[in-house]
Order: C-alpha cells, then structure tokens, then sequence
C-alpha cells in the first residue's frame, strides 16, 4: 500500500510539472508572439470541439496541449509576417519558407520534454493531408486534427462565413479528413452571450477577454483580440501603460447581464 501511495504522488507530481511547463510555454509565446497566441487559442476551441464530438477521450490531452502549442515555434517568426498572413498579404518565398519551418523548430523544442514527445509529433507533422495515414494511431489522428483547425482558422481569419469554410474543407477529402472535418462541422461562437466593454488599463483583471488589439504607439502589437488577460501579460500592459506607450483603455469582453443578474 505504501509502494502504491507512493506511485500515486509521482504520477501525480509529474502531471502537475507537465501541465505547469505547458502554461509557462504558452504564457512565454503569448508575450513574444501575441498574433502567434491569439491563433493557438482559436485552434485550442476547434479542437476541443472536434474531440467532444469523435468522444476521444484516452489520450486525448495530448492532442490539446498539441493544439495549445501548436505555434510556440513561432517564436522565430517575426510578428510582421505573421500579421501578413493572418490578413492575406502574399509574402515572399523565402519568408514563406521560413514561416513553415515553424513546425519543425517546435518539435525540436519540444520533443526534449518528458510525455511530449508524441505532441512534438503531431506538431511537426500539422501541415500533412489525409494521404499521410489514416489516423489509425494517436499521433496521425491529432496532426490531421490540428491541420483541419488550423485550415478552418485561416479561411475564418480572411472574412469567411464557418459555414463556407467547412464546404471548402469538405471539397478536399484528400487533404481534410470527411470524418474530422464533420466533426467540426457544427462548431458555435456563442458571440451574443458576451457584450464589450471599454475599463481603464489599470482595472484590467485576468480572466478578461481582450476584444480588440492593443498596440504601442508605434504600432507594435502587444496583445491580440480573443486573448485571455494572464498575469504576466496584466503586469506588462501596465507597465506600457505606466510609460505612456499605449492608450488608457481597452476593449474588453464580459457575459452579457441576464434579467436576474443586472450589469455591473
């Protein structure tokens, strides 16, 4: 009994390392790379989605954190380019190359992490089609999830409808998998349960939604719309704000009030 209990505190305390390395990872891309964040959390809701629906639930963690970190390699991205991308522009082919070398560098980053190996995989491999396997094991299955997101995420980015952007991927059957792609398929935003809110930088709190992009003065984007106030994001708009860099307010979401429950 006492080999066991002991058994259960490692497991326990491994699990509680791995998922505090995780949120660390992704605090550090959403400070270096906000326009890099911002999309991860898009493609964390899709997935989430996608794996609800398809009822996985062994090993489904991983293809979460997957999603999570799918673009922690953007770090070596510049934020202009990805800015580029995510509005459409065309880039250059030596940027694009550079761009889609993101995958692979986060593998590299990743793979050296205990448990992570099979995420660094489905990472590395976001950008294969169907044909690359049939998702018969657990590392296929969430690169192909995280592809279909990540395709569904550009096509929303650009002004499509999600119902348009589903027919385009259902177009594809060779690249986009019917059977994830269905899975995605009835995906909702639930946009009319929140409403924004203007409050003062210095009333910021985690756990808010920024609902609209927060810039320096020069341009240079700090935070991107859909993010989540984190704390050391918090203590970073402060900071810019405390040194004049950036507005006094921000565009915020918050649940819209019920009959029962008046606004604040």
């Amino acid at each position: 009994m006492r080999q066991y209990q002991l058994q259960v505190a490692e497991r326990s305390l491994l699990e509680q390392t791995l998922r505090g390395s995780v949120k660390v990872l992704s605090e550090v891309l959403s400070l270096v790379n906000p326009a890099a964040f911002g999309r991860s959390v898009r493609i964390q809701r899709y997935v989430r989605h996608m794996m609800d629906r398809l009822e996985l639930q062994q090993d489904a963690w991983q293809i979460e954190v997957a999603a999570m970190l799918s673009q922690i390699g953007c770090v070596t991205v510049p934020p202009r380019t990805l800015e580029a991308i995510s509005a459409g522009e065309p880039l250059p082919e030596a940027e694009q190359a550079r761009y889609m070398m993101h995958a692979s560098i986060a593998h590299d980053l990743l793979v050296q992490v205990p448990r992570l190996e099979a995420v660094a995989m489905m990472i590395c491999r976001q950008n294969e089609g169907v044909a690359a396997g049939a998702a018969d094991d657990i590392v296929t299955l969430g690169a192909q999830v995280l592809k279909i997101s990540l395709a569904f995420d550009h096509h929303l980015s650009r002004g499509m409808s999600a119902d348009a952007a589903i027919r385009m991927l259902r177009a594809k059957p060779n690249e986009f998998s019917p059977r994830l792609v269905a899975a995605l398929s009835d995906v909702k935003f639930d946009a009319l349960s929140y409403q924004p809110v203007v409050v003062q930088i210095a009333r910021l709190e985690t756990g808010m939604v920024i609902d609209q992009e927060v810039r320096t003065n020069t341009g240079l984007l700090l935070v991107g719309r859909g993010q989540e106030v984190t704390y050391p994001m918090l203590v970073r708009l402060k900071n810019f704000h405390h040194n004049g860099a950036i507005g006094d307010t921000a565009r915020v979401l918050v649940l819209r009030p019920t009959a029962d429950a008046p606004a604040a």
